[in-house]
């Protein structure tokens, strides 16, 4: 019985070494009957091992194999395919964290796991704000040129996901530009397809976007989203007449 604890022992360190480094303050209990075989396989954590999460961030574990259950840190999480998504209690604690998570393999045997570390904060709830345009609301004798050139680029305080934003003519015609979104930039090109602008006319620039984070799957598993609405921004201008 010596040995086999001995043996546990050994086996948890070195996954503890190999995974995260895990320091003195990590509490392992080891059992004796712990089974390491030819289970499943931990192959990938969203958000990754030294990560910053949210506290209402779900923590999604991929498996090689189906688990039949899974925990972490003595919670259950919900097990789905290979797949198994756990939240953080309600409440949590905040900063640098150590977590353990253990699985039941696909035999049924108890796995030894595996330790990932994450940075958990309070999420800021905020509406995306535009901080610097190529275009402003109300502008006028606007030359359409340098559109055609550069795009129509809006940048903001945060990071956003396009939805369907359009540039349309004061009938509500989209005009068919296209729009793409990077990080905090979203840039409406003219494109193949796109219509030119015609001078001395007025446009409106219909922007909805959203934060990355509220349309990710899984998103909403540990929190309630009702509450959330996308962010929409109308940016009217003239065109400079000829």
């Amino acid at each position: 019985m010596f040995i086999r604890l001995l043996v546990c022992i050994g086996l948890l360190t070195l996954l503890c070494i190999g995974i995260v480094g895990c320091g003195e303050e990590a509490p392992v209990s080891v059992s004796e009957e712990v089974v390491v075989g030819e289970g499943a396989k931990l192959v990938k954590t969203v958000p990754a091992n030294g990560e910053d999460a949210s506290e209402f961030q779900p923590v999604v574990l991929h498996f090689d194999k189906e688990p039949r259950s899974v925990t972490v840190n003595g919670t259950a999480a919900r097990v789905e395919g290979k797949r198994a998504v756990w939240c953080f209690p309600n409440p949590t604690e905040l900063g640098d964290q150590l977590f353990h998570i253990k699985w039941t393999n696909p035999d049924g045997s108890p796995n030894i796991g595996a330790f990932i570390r994450l940075t958990v904060h309070t999420p800021q709830f905020s509406e995306p704000s535009i901080t610097l345009a190529s275009v402003l609301d109300g502008d006028a004798d606007v030359d359409p040129e340098p559109l055609y050139l550069d795009g129509i680029r809006f940048e903001f305080d945060e990071s956003v996901i396009d939805l369907k934003s359009k540039l349309l003519t004061e009938d509500g015609e989209d005009l068919g530009w296209e729009v793409v979104s990077d990080e905090r930039t979203l840039i409406f090109r003219l494109g193949a397809n796109g219509e030119l602008l015609e001078n001395g006319r007025r446009y409106t620039i219909q922007i909805v976007v959203a934060e990355p984070w509220i349309y990710g799957e899984f998103a909403c598993e540990c929190m309630d989203c009702s509450w959330y609405k996308d962010t929409e921004i109308a940016v009217g201008f003239v065109t400079a007449d000829e």
